[in-house]
């Protein structure tokens, strides 16, 4: 589900102390373009998950802000199901998922529930492109359909937030729209950033919006097949891939104003992708399906994960790659894809995104779509 931007991460270190999430910077480490993607050899294999928290255990001490719901719907009742992480650095970090979530982690040891007039609805991709920027996309009990949701005082005690693009507003006329998703937000990160969402229409046309400047988005694709995009990323400004329902990979070499449909050899569904170069990736899906292409979306080879569980979340880091997804599903390899071994999650909820700060230090969380009590928040620090 989710965002990948160019910029510097930093590392950090992780440590658990009951509920409480605690982030300390350390050395930090240049990135490629792509944000999950860097080139430290450290071996990342063992399998180091802590279950941070979970539906029915609260974060220790958060503060709930405006978020009344969280204490009123019962005793400090923590998180809902979550659908996607974020951080810009070790210091400013995002999740989102359903009922509303919307958490922000600062300063190593402050976790806030924050409010965007959104308590039912479900948060499905969440990016930061700077410390007081952020950008959210999920449900819109207001306009109908789904929004982008943008706040340029991020860092601030109590964000500012506005619609910066609906669904309902840009492709008026359709009577489903409560059935759009935008599940997908990415942007590259330049003297300019260039911003792209990917999802679905209650009519089953897949949409991709694309903005120069974060505020002003246009629809440059809509159609019926697929009928529904999960993922979008984008190496640099000019190439990009989507992937989505029935097996569907499509590619760009025009910065997402043109877009070709490749063939995937699959038809499964595929919920996620990430680009390693201009001309590889990695994607899975459905059925524990996995592939690769080293030629620009031309031709993707099969790869062998394991599993038959869906896998729903992606990280890759130069030839080091992590998937999660069904039952707590995660899988590592260390080969850009070549074999995996399983890692223990500790968790059996639905993986739904997992992001890695260094080779050495990550995060995952969890939920299931139709249920508000399948929520998990993972923490990876190898060794464990």
């Amino acid at each position: 589900m989710r965002q990948y931007l160019s910029k510097t991460v930093l590392f950090s270190a992780l440590c658990c102390v009951g509920m409480m999430l605690f982030l300390t910077a350390c050395p930090s480490a240049s990135s490629s373009s792509n944000n999950n993607s860097n080139n430290n050899n450290n071996s990342g294999s063992s399998s180091g998950w802590t279950v941070v928290t979970s539906s029915g255990s609260s974060l220790v001490s958060p503060n709930y802000g405006d978020k009344s719901n969280r204490v009123s719907g019962g005793a400090n009742r923590g998180i809902s199901g979550e659908f996607d992480v974020f951080f810009l650095d070790s210091d400013h970090g995002w999740i989102v998922g359903n009922l509303g979530d919307l958490i922000r982690i600062t300063n190593r040891t402050t976790i806030e529930f924050l409010n965007i007039n959104e308590e039912s609805g479900t948060f499905r991709s969440v990016i930061s492109p700077s410390a007081s920027q952020v950008f959210i996309s999920g449900d819109d009990g207001t306009l109908g359909g789904d929004s982008i949701y943008y706040s340029s005082t991020a860092d601030q005690p109590s964000p500012l937030w506005s619609t910066v693009a609906n669904t309902a507003t840009l492709f008026p006329g359709r009577s489903l729209n409560t059935l759009d998703r935008i599940n997908a937000l990415a942007a590259v990160v330049g003297s300019t950033t260039t911003y792209w969402a990917a999802g679905g229409l209650g009519d089953n046309t897949a949409i991709i919006l694309k903005s120069n400047n974060g505020t002003t988005w246009t629809s440059v694709y809509r159609e019926s097949t697929p009928s529904m995009l999960h993922s979008i990323d984008f190496y640099d400004a000019n190439n990009g891939m989507a992937v989505g329902a029935d097996g569907t990979i499509l590619v760009s070499t025009t910065g997402g104003t043109s877009w070709v449909v490749a063939s995937s050899g699959t038809t499964s569904t595929l919920y996620e992708v990430r680009m390693i170069s201009d001309s590889s990736a990695i994607v899975v899906g459905a059925d524990g399906v996995a592939l690769r292409t080293v030629d620009g979306g031309n031709t993707f080879s099969s790869l062998s994960t394991g599993t038959t569980n869906d896998l729903y979340a992606l990280a890759v880091r130069d030839t080091k790659v992590w998937a999660g997804g069904e039952g707590g599903t995660i899988i590592y390899s260390s080969n850009s894809g070549t074999s995996w071994t399983a890692q223990t999650s500790n968790t059996n909820y639905d993986l739904q995104a997992i992001y890695f700060l260094s080779d050495t230090v990550g995060f995952a969380v969890g939920g299931t779509p139709t249920s508000t009590s399948t929520g998990v928040i993972l923490a990876y620090t190898e060794g464990q």
